[in-house]
């Protein structure tokens, strides 16, 4: 019998959130990616929003194509979700490129300020190290430096405000 990865909150967050979970085995051995276009996995994302959005991707992110249920998250972020009080929860395996679902709608969304919480401080290091290379502002904010705190609090006192994503 297979086992599938994570837990299935699906009934309890039913008409709640709209939840993105890719069917995944346990295994042995990591599975490949699937490439199917994620369109056809998530027929709320038109061909021209995936287009933008590819476009986006691969004039700022160096990517050519989003993974699996990349494209369909992030339009679910970006769209207005006042309307319908929903959430958008995205269940990816490791390596499926959450980071970049969130990094993506975020540049969309300046000058807005993104927070992202992250337990891991070398995460958010090699993360905001990656966006300024793209040259995409970013910071993060880790332990007891103020002058960091000071520095990050008046860039997003500023208009526009910065850095366009912000790890805590």
């Amino acid at each position: 019998a297979e086992a599938t990865t994570g837990l299935d909150f699906s009934k309890e967050l039913a008409g709640k959130v709209s939840v993105l979970r890719p069917k995944a085995t346990l295994s042995s051995s990591p599975q490949p990616m699937p490439t199917r276009s994620p369109a056809a996995l998530h027929p709320s994302v038109d061909a021209a929003t995936e287009e933008r959005l590819r476009k986006v991707l691969a004039a700022h992110f160096n990517h050519s194509s989003f993974r699996e249920g990349q494209a369909w998250a992030i339009d679910r972020v970006l769209r207005p979700t006042v309307s319908t009080n929903q959430s958008t929860l995205a269940i990816l395996p490791t390596g499926a490129g959450k980071s970049l679902c969130y990094q993506v709608a975020a540049f969309l969304m300046r000058p807005k300020v993104t927070l992202v919480i992250s337990p891991l401080v070398s995460l958010m290091q090699d993360q905001v190290t990656k966006l300024k290379s793209l040259g995409i502002e970013a910071d993060h904010l880790a332990g007891d430096d103020r002058a960091r705190e000071s520095r990050v609090l008046n860039c997003m006192r500023q208009q526009p405000a910065g850095p366009t994503m912000l790890y805590v």
